[in-house]
């Protein structure tokens, strides 16, 4: 599926019906202030999706990524009713906290920026550029354009090794994913779940990558996958600018190329820290039992239950 109203909207992958990605949805605020706050008669798929089916709405945004006022007039006036507002924390909490609204609509965003442009800037410090480089070029300003020049060079696929490096934000992403599969098909209810950043392509991206893997998806159905982003390249090639900056060329961070998705799978199994995407699944807490969790969850229908 693929609807213009939610650019990059789509689900995840023919094996995992009930998970959905898109960029933000934050501009279909305007389709529900028809008058006060009625919806309009008629919805495309991806709003009606959002808007009437969705169970958990995932925004991996940070907090400055976010229109507060569209998503506060979305969550309190979407016609399928409307969303409780809940954030990430420690899985103990996470799962009392799903639990206690399972038969409600629910979105949930980070606490904690965990991916942010000064993260990259961090990592970029911390792996790419040698320290004696650094303190080679003197000022503080050559030091902060070698750094954004690592960045550059990097590109797509180094931002996607960033964004892996990412853990407590990939892992409390899955874990909610499963949390509340696993609690709506216990009381018997379907449930459906979207999943967001800014442009759909990127965090959305590495996400999508991780659940499809875990149900059996092979690297040609992942890469395939990914490249349908490339709806996405000319915005974002207008997002982007901005964050990077005179010493970053943004246009490396624009595609959804396939070249990029395998160098990411490549990279993962190539270090030793991982090994294999079950390895980096294992290293950031989402272990062998999660993953069995996710894909029952995931992939079997609700059964009716008395409740």
């Amino acid at each position: 599926m693929h609807d213009n109203t939610i650019p990059n909207f789509r689900s995840v992958s023919k094996t995992l019906p009930c998970l959905y990605r898109s960029s933000s949805p934050e501009d279909i605020a305007e389709t529900l202030r028809d008058g006060d706050g009625v919806p309009s008669a008629s919805l495309s798929p991806a709003e009606n999706i959002l808007l009437n089916e969705a169970t958990l709405w995932i925004d991996i945004r940070t907090s400055s990524e976010v229109n507060v006022d569209k998503i506060n007039f979305i969550t309190q006036n979407a016609p399928g009713g409307p969303f409780e507002k809940m954030t990430f924390q420690d899985p103990r909490g996470l799962e009392a906290s799903l639990h206690s609204a399972r038969k409600q609509r629910i979105y949930m965003c980070s606490k904690d920026p965990a991916f942010s442009m000064d993260y990259v800037f961090e990592y970029a410090v911390k792996h790419w550029v040698s320290a004696d480089a650094i303190v080679a070029t003197g000022m503080i300003s050559k030091q902060n354009s070698l750094v954004m020049e690592a960045i550059s060079q990097r590109g797509l696929a180094g931002l996607f090794e960033v964004i892996l490096d990412c853990h407590s934000l990939i892992v409390g992403i899955l874990q909610a994913i499963t949390l509340h599969l696993e609690q709506r098909k216990a009381v018997g209810l379907e449930a459906k779940v979207t999943f967001h950043c800014t442009l759909g392509k990127d965090r959305t991206g590495i996400v999508s990558m991780l659940c499809q893997s875990m149900v059996g998806d092979n690297d040609e159905q992942i890469v395939e996958e990914f490249v349908k982003s490339h709806c996405v390249e000319e915005l974002a090639a207008v997002k982007l600018r901005p964050h990077f900056g005179k010493w970053v060329d943004s246009s490396n961070f624009t595609q959804a190329d396939a070249e990029t998705m395998k160098e990411t799978l490549a990279y993962i199994r190539t270090n030793p820290k991982y090994g294999s995407v079950d390895g980096y699944l294992d290293y950031i807490g989402f272990d062998a039992s999660w993953r069995r969790r996710f894909v029952e969850a995931a992939m079997e229908p609700p059964i009716a239950a008395n409740v």
